[in-house]
């Protein structure tokens, strides 16, 4: 079949290319070569027809792709840190430029196989994250991914056939330190025999995937006979930034400990709120990671206090199920949905509606054991009672406030 490949001499452009050759396809590649290198397709280079083109192009777009089968679209700027001080380039790259895709599939009647990302969710509470997940970029170009989402539900409506791919930590050999992943940059600064740099505070959750495995997804996503789609593409599997840069610096042998850098503007920490919510979790992985740093660094990476880490080595916490979690969960986020007015009773028969055996006494014990304290206002009461055997002062002034002088009214001695 006759393919086209956007952003083909790219990290996983190039990849895509030269599993699609070694396949038997004749491939078409887009690149305009801004931060693409051609060199990157040396292997197939005599066997592709290549196009230095820009995808904000129309014209010449439409020349290359009126006799294509389908068009696989990696084009696009993706630094995240970038994209705040060229919002307005990577909105017109990524979003006007993939309308221009979207244009002429629909005209051509071709399949577009296009890659999006996980940035498209922001923040995320639970995990794994599924498509049907709320959709809350936290950077520019984040935000690009998400309206080109809202294209492609736009010409889905218009029977359009295009598959979106949201990308989640993609890693390989072959990137380059401005766009690699942090495992990249992590094994450079090991081959300088420098500790790897981590910024915040190496709680965020990750889910790497290999690249081989995102242009295998892509090949599928295009030969299917599926639609209109937009399907994650990562292993479910997730790891923190902290245990990934203890398990590099396990492998190389290193006696150093990583350095911490502040936050980086935009980042997504997805699901650190689980790491904080479960003591257990927080000491089991300080324990398991003492002999490689100090126990007061991990400590306060961590958000838990030494002599509680020592007080729970003495006196190790059980980890509960996955049905108490869940509970803790939805007990939690129903007090915090009331505003912390629910009580005891409250909680308990919400809980009940949802299926959950708990009664009062447990609910209360619940509550204690998450901190969940109630702090509503009660309407004000008058509950004192005067005594009538007491005496009653004259009233002298009978609301009349407004004397004519000084000491007119006083009570008799």
């Amino acid at each position: 079949m006759k393919f086209v490949v956007t952003g083909g001499a790219g990290f996983v452009g190039s990849y895509l290319v030269k599993l699609l050759v070694n396949e038997g396809h004749s491939i078409t590649v887009i690149d305009n070569l801004h931060k693409g290198i051609k060199a990157n397709l040396e292997p197939v280079i005599d066997k592709i027809e290549f196009h230095k083109v820009d995808i904000r192009d129309f014209e010449s777009l439409k020349e290359i792709l009126k006799n294509t089968d389908g068009v696989f679209h990696q084009a696009a700027l993706t630094v995240v840190q970038d994209s705040f001080e060229r919002p307005k380039e990577y909105h017109d790259v990524n979003v006007l430029g993939t309308e221009n895709i979207f244009k002429l599939a629909k005209e051509n009647n071709f399949k577009v196989v296009y890659a999006s990302s996980s940035s498209v969710y922001g923040h995320q509470k639970e995990m794994p994250i599924h498509e049907s997940a709320e959709r809350n970029p936290l950077n520019p170009y984040g935000q690009t991914k998400l309206d080109v989402e809202h294209l492609f539900e736009k010409y889905a409506e218009l029977d359009t056939k295009i598959i979106g791919l949201r990308y989640f930590n993609i890693f390989g050999k072959g990137q380059t330190l401005e766009y690699a992943g942090v495992i990249t940059k992590f094994l450079d600064r090991i081959k300088q025999n420098k500790p790897p740099i981590i910024f915040g505070d190496g709680l965020q959750i990750r889910d790497f995937v290999f690249v081989e495995d995102v242009v295998k997804a892509n090949l599928l996503a295009m030969t299917s006979n599926v639609s209109n789609l937009l399907v994650n593409i990562g292993t479910g599997k997730a790891i923190s930034i902290l245990e990934l840069a203890s398990i590099i610096i396990k492998i190389s042998d290193m006696k150093s400990n990583p350095i911490f850098k502040e936050e980086l503007e935009g980042d997504i920490k997805k699901s650190q709120r689980l790491f904080r919510q479960r003591k257990e979790v927080k000491f089991n992985f300080i324990k398991c990671n003492s002999e490689r740093y100090a126990v007061r660094t991990l400590c306060h990476v961590m958000y838990a206090g030494p002599s509680a880490y020592y007080a729970w080595v003495k006196r190790p916490g059980q980890l509960i199920s996955a049905d108490t979690l869940h509970l803790h969960r939805r007990a939690k986020k129903l007090f915090n949905e009331s505003r912390q007015s629910l009580g005891s009773r409250e909680l308990m028969n919400k809980l009940r509606g949802e299926g959950f055996q708990v009664g009062r006494c447990k609910v209360r014990r619940l509550m204690k054991t998450l901190g969940l304290i109630v702090t509503q206002r009660v309407a004000y009461k008058v509950t004192t009672k005067r005594k009538h055997s007491d005496k009653v002062a004259p009233n002298l002034l009978n609301q009349n406030f407004n004397p004519v002088g000084n000491n007119e009214i006083w009570p008799p001695t």
